[in-house]
Formats: C-alpha cells, sequence, structure tokens
C-alpha cells in the first residue's frame, strides 16, 4: 500500500469503492492499483503487483501476509529482517521502533498528482507566472516563442485562487513623466519575511524604472505586491514550501521584465531596456518537479554506470549565465543546469523536499497489529548556491537560446 501516485507503475483507477481497516481501527478509501519497481539484494529487479494507492496513508506499507500468499518467506531477526523468494535472499530490511525499514532503491513513475493542464494557455499562464488572459495576449504579440493557439481558460486556477488578492486600486497617474530608461528609479524593501529563505535571505530590495513600467505613484510598493503576488500564485500552484520564497520572487521578477504592463503595450521592459525581444520558449512552470542532466565536464571522475541525470526541483533561470536554477534532490544543493525534463501539471498538495527522496518501504507486521514507528524527524540540509558553468528541457528537451541579460528591475 502506498499513498503516494508516482510509486505506482500500470496504474488503473478503481471504478467500484474499496476501503481498508488500518491499525488504529480507521477507514481509508482504495483510489486505484498499480505496480511498484525496487531494486534488491545483488541488483535483484523486484517488481510488486496489486498495490493499492491510498492516499489517506502516512506512509508506504508492505503486508507480510500477502507476500506469503504469493509464496515468499520473511525471516525477522531482532534488528534485522530478509525477504526470501525460495532459497534466494531477495530484499533486506532494518528494524526503527517497532515496523522494518525495507532496504531497496525504488523507481519513479515520472507521476505527480495533478489537475489537467487541459489547454496550451493553461500551461503558458502558469509558466508566465499566472498572467492574466489580456497580458498573455499581448505578451504573445511582441515576444517570440510563446505559441498559444486558442486562448480558452479554465474556469478556475488554484494557483491563483490562492495566491491573489483585492486590493485598493493605487493613482493611476504619477507627478513625474520620464522619456528614457533609467533617468528616474523607483526602490522599496520588504521585510522582515516571516520564513527565512533556504539561502539565508529575509529582505527583498526592488529597482522599477520609471519609463518602463506603469507611471503611478507608490510604483515600488505597486510593484513589490505584484511580485509577491505572482511568487504566492507560483508557489501554491505547484505545492512548493515557502522557505523558496526568494527563488520565486526571482522568478517572478524575471518573467515581469518580460511581460508587457499598461504604460507600454507594444513592447516588454526587456525590449525597452536591451532593444531585442526576448525569447520565451524557454520559460519552464516554477516547482516542477524534473532531472536535470550531469554535464560531462563534472562526470571525470565517476564510473559509466553511475546516473546522468538527477533528480531536481525547478526553481527558475540562471542570472549570470543562460539555463535553469534546479534544486538537487540527492545532494540537497542548488545547480544551474543546460539540459532538465520537467513535470509541468498542476500539483494538488504541499511538496517536501525530503519526502520525495525516499527510497525506503515500511514494512507493518499485521499479524501482530502493532503501531508502525514514527518516521525520524527530517534534518535541515544547508543550500548551496553553486552555479556550474550552465547546464533546460522539460519532459521534452529545451534550449535557452537568447542572450540573456537581467533587464532593469531586480528583486532577489
Amino acid at each position: 500500500m502506498t499513498p503516494h501516485r508516482e510509486d505506482l507503475f500500470d496504474y488503473k483507477n478503481l471504478v467500484t469503492s474499496i476501503e481498508v481497516t488500518i491499525a488504529d481501527g480507521k477507514k481509508i478509501r482504495v483510489v486505484g492499483t498499480g505496480s511498484v519497481r525496487l531494486t534488491g539484494i545483488d541488483g535483484k529487479r523486484i517488481r510488486m503487483l496489486d498495490v493499492l494507492h491510498i492516499p489517506g496513508l502516512d506512509r508506504r506499507l508492505l503486508s507480510v501476509g500477502k507476500l506469503a500468499e504469493r509464496g515468499l518467506n520473511v525471516e525477522f531477526e531482532r534488528t534485522s529482517c530478509i525477504i526470501w523468494n525460495k532459497k534466494q535472499a531477495t530484499a533486506s530490511g532494518k528494524k526503527v521502533g517497532k515496523a522494518y525499514i525495507l532496504e531497496c532503491q525504488q523507481e519513479t513513475a515520472h507521476y505527480v498528482e495533478y489537475s489537467d493542464v487541459d489547454s496550451n494557455y493553461d500551461l503558458w499562464h502558469a509558466r508566465m507566472g499566472h498572467l492574466n488572459k489580456d497580458a498573455l495576449e499581448k505578451t504573445q504579440r511582441v515576444t517570440t516563442g510563446i505559441s498559444i493557439t486558442n486562448f480558452k481558460t479554465k474556469a478556475l486556477c488554484s494557483g491563483c485562487l490562492k495566491g491573489k488578492q483585492m486590493v485598493t486600486q493605487f493613482p493611476s497617474h504619477s507627478q513625474t513623466k520620464t522619456s528614457r530608461v533609467l533617468e528616474l528609479v523607483h526602490t522599496d524593501v520588504m521585510g522582515p519575511m516571516k520564513t527565512r529563505s533556504k539561502g539565508g535571505a529575509k529582505y527583498v530590495l526592488t529597482f522599477v524604472d520609471d519609463y518602463s513600467n506603469p507611471q503611478q505613484n507608490g510604483v515600488a510598493e505597486r510593484m513589490n505586491r505584484k511580485i509577491m503576488e505572482k511568487a504566492r500564485s507560483m508557489m501554491h500552484y505547484k505545492g512548493v514550501s515557502t522557505s523558496w520564497w526568494a527563488e520565486a520572487i526571482s522568478t517572478a521578477v524575471y518573467l515581469i521584465n518580460r511581460t508587457t504592463n499598461s504604460t507600454h503595450t507594444d513592447a516588454t521592459p526587456y525590449e525597452i531596456g536591451f532593444k531585442m525581444k526576448p525569447r520565451l520558449d524557454h520559460l519552464r512552470v516554477f516547482g516542477s518537479i524534473g532531472y536535470a542532466h550531469v554535464d560531462d565536464a563534472k562526470r571525470t571522475k565517476r564510473t559509466k554506470l553511475e546516473p546522468k541525470s538527477f533528480k531536481c526541483l525547478f526553481l527558475g533561470y540562471g542570472v549570470n549565465t543562460k539555463g535553469y536554477r534546479v534544486y538537487n534532490l540527492d545532494l540537497n544543493k542548488v545547480k544551474i543546469s543546460r539540459s532538465v525534463k520537467l513535470d509541468e501539471r498542476e500539483v494538488n498538495g504541499i511538496y517536501s523536499t525530503s519526502t520525495m527522496t525516499e527510497n525506503t518501504e515500511v514494512i507493518n507486521v499485521i499479524k501482530d497489529i502493532e503501531e508502525v514507528a514514527q518516521p525520524e524527524n527530517e534534518k535541515e540540509h544547508p543550500v548551496e548556491d553553486e552555479p556550474m558553468e550552465s547546464t533546460a528541457d522539460p519532459f521534452e528537451v529545451v534550449e535557452m537560446q537568447e542572450d540573456e541579460h537581467e533587464p532593469i528591475s531586480s528583486g532577489r
């Protein structure tokens, strides 16, 4: 049994409702079945069939009784256990509290629980930081790379509902008129934030060029609200932890610089500042889970059998080099990567960087109805912001082709 949809291959939704009773007497619903793929002792490939998908569980469980029904034997010792297939040891585990943890490597079905991205518009709406329909249409006209043919939208977007709010409008015009870039720059500070970022930040300093952005009173304060709404929407849409707020804000600023505004509908701030249309075909949905390619230049000491990619969380775009900022879920470090595959679908629920790297299954001794041991406390890992020489691509290959400059407005 597993609460994680991404564990299961050959997935089938249940037509009729089934409930199971767990150790504390609580009944929880089974929503589907599938198979789980593991690697056990000496690299043995294990395929578990008819695994139940039960979102109400708080951990994975493996029934000893079901193993016995399939002709397998489980040998328990004081601190360990071994699963035998006839005379061959297939997998082993260790005792933690009153439960046994199966020590196996697990394959992932490259799936996350999602609400359908059911149109090209919905996908680009999310990639652009939950930009409204009119602004997205205008931005498509003055940039290259956006490929929306039908602007039909979903009825609701969870990211927008949770991330945006209605506020009193600012006055429409300021007393100052500017005629060129950097003639007047507005600035404002946000903070201290309640949650310190992964990199240790607590404040945000924003600079806004008056000419390339809406000329309104309180322009920097209004920009801060716009940045925060976009960042919140992106984090809620993919269920990203609030500790990544600095990365979300940096991505929000990156997108705002590549979006038209009410003052300039015929060009983005990026084009106004650098005299060239920005390419947007490299944009991807913030907070997506995927796999980043290990740079060949960094693999000189690796063996040929070692993996060529690592599981990652997409955190935005490189500042001083072309590439994608990704969080390596195995090493707990932030890297810059050019070659990345991402699942951009909408996630229901909060994503945790530690639980997604779990490679163990809990064996609960069902016959004794013993309480499953509480999981060990998750340890905090330091984040190393280590830009490598560029290293993009989301469940399709992508290259960032334009010469990236950082435009006038910046916030990290």
